[in-house]
């Protein structure tokens, strides 16, 4: 978030998704103001955890580990299968 809002930091435009448990926030930063913003519904992490339970058959607390471990919850330091670092 510093990165994205210091102009010398972040010379070129740049994406962020905050994903928040019933909608994600999309932000376009450009030289480190924010020029447009949408919150996107129904595609929070609630989404990806009700698919899970679904088609699944998993508990909750089951798609919410299957997501922190491979997916948009990974951890720091953790990397998914076929995850290149930059």
């Amino acid at each position: 978030a510093v990165r994205l809002a210091d102009p010398d930091r972040a010379p070129e435009p740049s994406l962020a998704l905050d994903f928040g448990y019933s909608a994600c926030t999309l932000v376009l930063v450009v030289n480190g103001r924010p020029t447009f913003t949408r919150v996107l519904r129904n595609g929070g992490l609630r989404t990806f955890i009700l698919a899970l339970m679904n088609g699944m058959k998993l508990t909750s607390a089951e798609s919410y580990q299957l997501l922190r471990q491979f997916g948009v919850l990974a951890s720091k330091g953790h990397r998914r299968p076929g995850h290149r670092q930059r």
